[in-house]
């Protein structure tokens, strides 16, 4: 077995002496952005120039060359550019923060061959790597992965040196007249062509015949996605983002030789005391518990459009529960207080039909959203291409569940919950406090929720009652809420939420910190493995020793399950990945780490809370980042708070990777 698990932070140590023998670094200070960026354009010119990185706070710039007769020509140019008093001078390369020196080496990576002939140069306006699959070249844009290291801005104790990688969307420049512009003008962003190495390297001069040129921009709203790691072959495990960067890596140690003296993730074994997984059937089980449930409701639906599309989604809506719960679902020509709403409305935000009730349970179904599920030959519930429609109808019914709970303060999956996922009663009301959403009135944010002076705290009893308050400021209670709301004041947006047992507080907070594979190791195996013929005919690798009982545990523990550890400090440090029984090949997201950090007290928070975070009904069948009663306190800030409420996604973390909570189906090959 494996001990410990690998995390975003890179051991380095680079040999001085064997780097100066065949570079040469160039430090210079401009005083803004137009200056630096001509300094960029010049020095790009050079092919004996490998990588150019800037710090924006300080206006250090930094070019690694080759040592070359032409270095000093091309400092004289770049000190007629300056506006700093100091001239550009040569510097030795332990004189960097250890970040920079990786960087550095990174981008250099992307410095197309061979030198002499001046198209081979390579620069980047940009100040990282980006590698791109030759399969995400599309005909208006290529997803590339951004490869960028940098200090960490949290958990120091793990490493001076982070990574981060990105995708990141690189669309032709012959949109830009579509496109929507915020801070620059279109022609003042950098230029940028492919190579055959697979990177996006700088455009300096014309481009060549029918050569596309690309900016570093999204168009329409778009999101360019690479799955985070693939185990199915050694290709979809090369062209995934571990898979990228690990070979950034090998090219490093090829590229560099003894340059580099010692290079790779930093491994930590204060993961491996926590493992927190469910139980063998527990989805079965919950599936059966969830079906009874809806028995004993009532669901109608109203509809705000009467128009075509609704009444088709109706229609499919209403066949598709009764395919799958057995029930009956009535339109209606109003809201009824007595009963479970399902209201139809175009959007799912931003809707002047999208409102909230305390005096009624109303759960929406936006059009915008489902219109393409009802599109068309859909296909039956029941078949495997139906699992998104029955996720998203269990999903509506479990959120109306949940809106009653609150309104009748009531908690149907608590008994459930103690008997599932608890493995040893903890016999305390807890707390959960959580600031208000609401809209942020800067019309170029609207997107990005920002909070009012309100507080919000549920209270969950041991024998699985509720109660809610929202408060503002100067209702706040004496204790540990007022502890919690002068947190909250305090203007930290890395506040997930805040619990308490009434004497010991701790907050919820992400990181920058995210779990990695072992890459290579797995790597190896897949390389080795026997090939056979599958279904389609076609001669495949086996995918054994990577997924199957104990070698999951030794290949993918970093991606899997809840697992967590106590730091020296008191803070309970975890991550939540995919689900570890049954899981496919594919991982689109990382796993990010988080921290619950003990405020006031001198208990860690009890692995209870983890527990909590196994359960099924916040994403269908799948887990969440925070402990499941902050879905609930979520519901009633809905209902009983404001109206412009915006919530917050458990999957954006705000930094590296984010976590998304899987279901069921995207464990089924």
């Amino acid at each position: 077995m494996t001990d410990g698990i690998l995390i975003n932070r890179v051991n380095i140590k680079i040999n001085k002496d064997k780097f100066a023998e065949k570079y040469v670094i160039l430090k210079a200070e401009f005083a803004d952005y137009t200056s630096r960026k001509s300094a960029v354009e010049v020095l790009a010119k050079y092919p004996f120039v490998c990588a150019i990185k800037y710090d924006f706070k300080p206006g250090v710039f930094y070019a690694m060359c080759l040592k070359n007769p032409s270095i000093p020509e091309a400092t004289e140019r770049m000190n007629s550019l300056t506006l700093d008093e100091e001239p550009v001078h040569e510097v030795p390369i332990d004189s960097l923060p250890r970040h920079l020196q990786i960087e550095l080496l990174s981008i250099g990576l992307g410095r197309a061959d061979p030198v002499e002939q001046e198209e081979g140069h390579y620069s980047n306006m940009e100040g990282a790597l980006f590698m791109f699959d030759a399969l995400k070249v599309k005909d208006d844009h290529v997803e590339a992965l951004n490869i960028k290291y940098r200090p960490p801005r949290a958990l120091e104790q793990f490493g001076d040196v982070a990574v981060d990688f990105r995708a990141t969307s690189f669309y032709d420049w012959d949109l830009h007249k579509y496109m929507k512009f915020r801070n620059k003008r279109p022609e003042d962003y950098v230029k940028y062509v492919t190579t055959e190495q697979g990177n996006m390297k700088m455009l300096t001069g014309s481009p060549k015949k029918n050569q596309k040129m690309f900016i570093l921009h999204g168009y329409r709203n778009s999101k360019a996605s690479i799955p985070f790691y693939d185990v199915g072959s050694v290709a979809s495990l090369d062209n995934s983002k571990m898979g990228m960067l690990a070979s950034s890596h090998r090219d490093l140690r090829s590229v560099y030789g003894d340059i580099i003296e010692e290079f790779g993730f930093v491994r930590t074994d204060l993961f491996d005391k926590m493992h927190i997984s469910k139980k063998k059937g527990h989805d079965d089980r919950f599936e059966k518990y969830l079906f009874d449930l809806v028995q004993t409701k009532t669901f109608k639906i109203y509809d705000y459009l009467k128009n075509e599309a609704s009444k088709q989604i109706i229609e499919g809506f209403v066949d598709d529960v009764k395919t799958i719960y057995g029930i009956d679902i009535e339109t209606e020509e109003e809201l009824d207080p007595s009963i479970l709403n399902i209201a139809i409305v175009q959007k799912s935000y931003r809707d002047e039909n999208h409102a909230y009730y305390s005096d009624k349970v109303v759960q929406h179904l936006a059009v915008d959203s489902i219109k393409k599920k009802y599109e068309g030959d859909y296909p039956e519930i029941t078949s495997k291409r139906g699992r998104e429609r029955r996720n998203i109808i269990a999903m509506t019914l479990l959120n109306a569940i949940i809106k009653e709970d609150v309104q009748k303060r009531n908690q149907s999956f608590y008994a459930w919950v103690q008997d599932e996922l608890i493995q040893k009663s903890d016999g305390r009301d807890w707390y959960y406090a959580d600031r208000v959403r609401i809209k942020n009135p800067d019309e170029n944010k609207k997107m990005e929720a920002t909070f009012s002076p309100k507080m919000a705290v549920m209270k969950l009893s041991a024998d699985g009652s509720t109660e809610y308050w929202l408060y503002d400021r100067d209702e706040v209670p004496d204790g540990w809420m007022k502890i919690a709301y002068s947190m909250f004041k305090q203007g930290d947006a890395n506040i997930r939420g805040i619990v308490s047992d009434g004497e010991s507080i701790y907050r919820f907070c992400d990181t920058d910190a995210v779990m990695i594979p072992e890459v290579e190791r797995t790597r190896q195996i897949l390389h080795d493995n026997p090939e056979y013929v599958n279904k389609n005919g076609k001669v495949v690798k086996s995918s054994e020793g990577v997924r199957d009982g104990e070698n999951r545990e030794e290949q993918l523990k970093a991606c899997t399950d809840v697992r967590g550890g106590i730091a020296d400090d008191g803070d309970l440090l975890y991550f939540v990945g995919t689900r570890g029984d049954g899981m496919n090949t594919g991982i689109h997201w990382a796993a990010n780490l988080h921290r619950a950090e003990l405020v006031d007290g001198f208990e860690p928070l009890p692995e209870y809370q983890l527990e909590l975070m196994l359960a099924p009904f916040v994403r269908y069948l799948g887990m969440t980042v925070i402990p499941y009663p902050f879905k609930y306190l979520h519901e009633y800030e809905q209902m009983y708070g404001l109206e412009d409420y915006i919530p917050e996604s458990d999957e954006d973390d705000g930094s590296g990777e984010k976590v998304k909570q899987m279901s069921i189906y995207d464990f089924i090959e």
